[in-house]
């Protein structure tokens, strides 16, 4: 007898394994498999956002220029340490189409600075690596890499202008370690234990854990009775194992089952003893068997009862409630008796129908649904399902848990990735998104879509002069004003930098599109109020529009694009449509710009000389160098032509150095050759002005070419000099302590501004041509030249007119003790061997008078 009873015994716990306790564990696993889910995507998920940024920085004009030309101003202004400890990058490399490194700096975030990149990481900048093999303007990578230091998320994108075209001129590469702090972080954000472990451990891991579905494969391993395991390898971008994922849950629901277990043994085997004396006792034994069982439906509810989460007990054949724990009652507001009863579906949003199918999904893997509360409101739940004996029939245990935090952090990536962070507006892709709906909907209703492309003018100068923060403050401000102009239908969005695109939809008439434009500009008026400072910005608008334009959507942001710096071109402040004559324009300038950048290295540009006479002796004093560009196709190019989009490009710095040494190294030529000395005034653009090494360059160039710094004098325009008046000051009095002269080029046509004139120490003021012109015609004319002269001499400086052709005008300024002048009446401009030989005619009897003064002006 004792034989059969063990016997009763061990089916009796085999059978409750079966059906009550592996069911806990399979849940348990499939809790767990889920949990190591969540972690690979969320480290997947950071390595789209690292993208999506990369994106950001690698599709940008400037970027584009940056790593075309080494612009660091660019570098300065954007590539600065607090904006990577913002983004959280461990990792910033601009590199050129070449495969060198235009900018790479790798960023400790614990201790905020840079350090040096990791050597390791070298192998991976190569031109066979897939970070740099881009191709196509619309190639990413992102993923893992496998350092010294550690794995690294990482993104890689192809540089490109703000349009998204090519072609290609390089590769931004963003990356942020995996370090503990970040998995810290990353395990704060999921509510999970969450750690990496070495790839190399996986077939330890697998051999000791249970093989679980999913891509890549999930690995579970029972840690003793209190903790469960989940693992996941990780591939890095190249396929192989980069290291593995590790989440451990806490073994509650196993806890559970085994003391429900170990109860139901411990009753049953009471059952079996007293089964023993049923021949003695039979009618004893069955009131107390009776008894036992009631007590065991006790416990079992006071586990379920007792579970932090959500269950529910249903009958399998038609999801009847059977039974329900306090969990679950304060999710969805009902009392007990209220939940029992119900069908499962009439708890889901959607059709009660789906009751039988629902059940079956659910006993096959976890789901996510959206439960009805009580109230009508919604609850976001994950649902997982096992099958457990109840009351002598097989019943399905519900586990509900609540997702509702897992839901609003999703929500709010997918937010992120959509929108701009500075302003909340949608960003490009959002904004890519929207205007094709638009399109298609056109196209179907026979409406207008309107582009309306802004920059808002001046944004830079203030951004420079009161900082980031004033500048972010501002654009906000700006997203907001755009908000209560335009209807809620219609779509704002941010490009990057200061430029914002406004979608118009469902348009009848063009005129209405004009409207909306001059509303724009019209609250663009008002001031900004930030940080209790007003600020006055106005936008160009430049507008496309379906079907009169183009029909896609990347051609209507190009086309308004262009509109717009053509707006910039006519002064700002206004709109303007796309005009096919536009693009013709920005072809040419295009092609114009190309044969800039590579006028210097073929020798394009040369430099003619014109003279400056005494009007005392009537005597050659000096000169001014004009700049020509000689274009091999097109000629001899006027300088208001490139100059203008020299000073756009930046080129005007390395032109302007050029001029300057060619300029000093002919000087010494002339002086070898017996010509007198002679002062050279050298005119110095506002982009050269503003180089913080400005001192340190004309002192190279004077150190390079041997020429005294006595000799040269710098030729400056009042419209810069007047943008930081402050700086202008003390910058100009460190060039004069050099020794050097300065000049004030075109005086009258600026703001010219006597109180802050005489801050400056100038010697020379030149009278702009346009008032020469007309000096014996227009009395006003007349007037404006003997105050400058008048005034001039008061503040012991030297007068200078330019664009004398007649006699007349020679006179008048020689009866009103004007200094010197030049122009057409006593020669055209001259090349160097020209000019040389006119010094010589003429400068036999000048040179024993005083010295000789040359001029060079690049913007004539």
């Amino acid at each position: 007898m004792s034989v059969s009873l063990a016997g009763m015994f061990l089916l009796l716990f085999y059978v409750t394994k079966i059906f009550l306790l592996d069911s806990f564990v399979r849940i348990e696993e499939l809790d767990v498999t889920e949990n190591v889910g969540r972690a690979v995507n969320l480290i997947n998920d950071e390595a789209r956002n690292i993208d999506i940024i990369c994106g950001d920085y690698s599709a940008w004009d400037d970027a584009y220029r940056y790593v075309r030309d080494g612009n660091q101003a660019f570098e300065k202004s954007n590539l600065t340490l607090p904006t990577f400890l913002k983004l959280r990058l461990n990792l910033v490399m601009y590199l050129n189409g070449a495969g060198d490194v235009v900018f790479g700096k790798a960023i400790d975030l614990e201790n905020s600075r840079f350090v040096p990149i990791s050597a390791g990481f070298s192998r991976h900048i190569s031109s066979a690596d897939r970070l740099l093999s881009h191709t196509t303007p619309d190639s990413s990578v992102k993923g893992i890499v496998n350092l010294p230091e550690g794995p690294m998320i990482i993104a890689s994108r192809p540089v490109l202008t703000s349009e998204y075209v090519g072609p290609v001129r390089g590769t931004l590469i963003l990356g942020r370690y995996l370090s503990t702090t970040e998995v810290s972080r990353l395990a704060h954000m999921a509510r999970l234990s969450l750690s990496i472990l070495p790839s190399g451990m996986m077939s330890a891991v697998t051999k000791d854990g249970v093989m679980l579905g999913g891509d890549p494969p999930r690995v579970v391993v029972a840690n003793g009775f209190r903790i469960i395991d989940g693992y996941a390898m990780v591939r890095d971008i190249y396929g192989a194992d980069a290291f593995i994922v590790k989440v451990s849950n806490p073994r509650t629901i196993y806890g559970k089952g085994m003391r429900a277990v170990g109860y139901f043994l411990l009753c049953f085997l009471g059952l079996l003893l007293g089964f023993a004396l049923v021949v003695y006792f039979l009618l004893k034994k069955l009131a107390v068997s009776q008894r036992q069982g009631e007590e065991l439906e006790q416990r079992y509810s006071r586990v379920i009862e007792g579970a932090s989460e959500g269950i529910i007990v249903t009958n399998r054949a038609d999801g009847t409630v059977l039974e329900s724990n306090g969990a679950i009652q304060n999710y969805l507001g009902y009392a007990a008796e209220e939940l029992t009863g119900l069908y499962l579906g009439q708890l889901a949003f959607g059709d009660a129908a789906i009751t039988d199918t629902l059940i079956e999904r659910l006993l096959q893997q976890k789901r996510e649904y959206r439960l009805r509360r009580k109230d009508g409101s919604a609850l976001d739940a994950e649902l997982s399902a096992g099958l457990i004996p109840y009351d002598g029939k097989e019943a399905v245990c519900v586990m509900v848990k609540d997702i509702t935090e897992r839901k609003q952090f999703e929500e709010t990536l997918f937010f992120q990735a959509n929108h701009d962070l500075l302003t909340g507006i949608p960003n490009r892709y959002l904004l890519l998104d929207r205007l094709e709906q638009a399109l298609a909907a056109a196209r179907r209703e026979g409406h207008i879509v309107a582009v309306l492309l802004l920059d808002l003018d001046n944004f830079k100068i203030i951004n420079d002069t009161y900082g980031h923060a004033i500048g972010d403050h501002l654009l906000k401000s700006v997203a907001q004003r755009l908000k209560s102009v335009v209807r809620s239908g219609d779509t704002i969005a941010r490009l990057g930098g200061d430029e914002f695109v406004v979608v118009l939809t469902r348009i009848d008439r063009i005129e209405n599109v004009v409207l909306v434009a001059e509303h724009i500009l019209n609250h663009f008026t008002n001031p900004f109020i930030v940080d209790d400072k007003e600020f006055f910005v106005s936008p160009s608008i430049g507008l496309a529009l379906y079907p009169n334009d183009d029909d896609s959507a990347a051609a209507l942001l190009t086309k308004a694009d262009t509109a717009m710096y053509h707006v910039k071109d006519k002064g700002r402040a206004g709109f303007q449509f796309f005009t096919t004559e536009m693009n013709t324009r920005v072809v040419d300038r295009m092609e114009l710009e190309v044969g800039l950048r590579r006028a210097l290295e073929r020798g394009e540009f040369v430099i003619h000389y014109q003279p400056k006479v005494d009007l005392s002796t009537r005597r050659i004093q000096g000169m001014e160098a004009l700049l020509r560009w000689n274009h091999p196709d097109r000629g001899l190019i006027p300088p208001n032509t490139f100059i203008p989009l020299a000073e756009e490009s930046g080129l005007i710095i390395m032109i302007g150095e050029w001029v300057l040494r060619t300029v000093c190294e002919q000087h010494k030529k002339w002086q070898a050759e017996g010509l007198p000395p002679m002062t050279m005034a050298v005119n110095i653009s506002a982009r050269q002005f503003k180089q913080q090494d400005l001192v340190e360059r004309i002192g190279a160039i004077l150190a390079e070419t041997g020429l005294e710094a006595s000799v040269l004098e710098l030729e400056l325009t009042e419209s810069y000099l007047m943008d930081n008046v402050s700086e202008a000051i003390a910058k100009l009095h460190a060039l004069k302590g050099m020794g050097l002269g300065l000049s004030l080029d075109d005086f009258g046509t600026g703001y010219s501004s006597l109180g802050y004139l005489k801050q400056f120490p100038i010697d020379v003021v030149k009278i702009d041509k346009s008032f020469v012109d007309d000096i014996l015609v227009n009395p006003d004319d007349a007037t404006i030249v003997r105050t400058i002269i008048l005034m001039a001499h008061n503040l012991n400086m030297t007068v200078v007119a330019e664009g004398v052709e007649t006699e007349d005008q020679l006179d008048f300024l020689a009866a009103h003790n004007c200094e010197m002048v030049q122009g057409f009446y006593f020669s055209r401009p001259l090349a160097a061997d020209g000019f040389a030989a006119m010094v010589r005619s003429w400068g036999r009897v000048a040179a024993d008078e005083g010295d000789m003064t040359v001029m060079i002006d690049v913007d004539t």
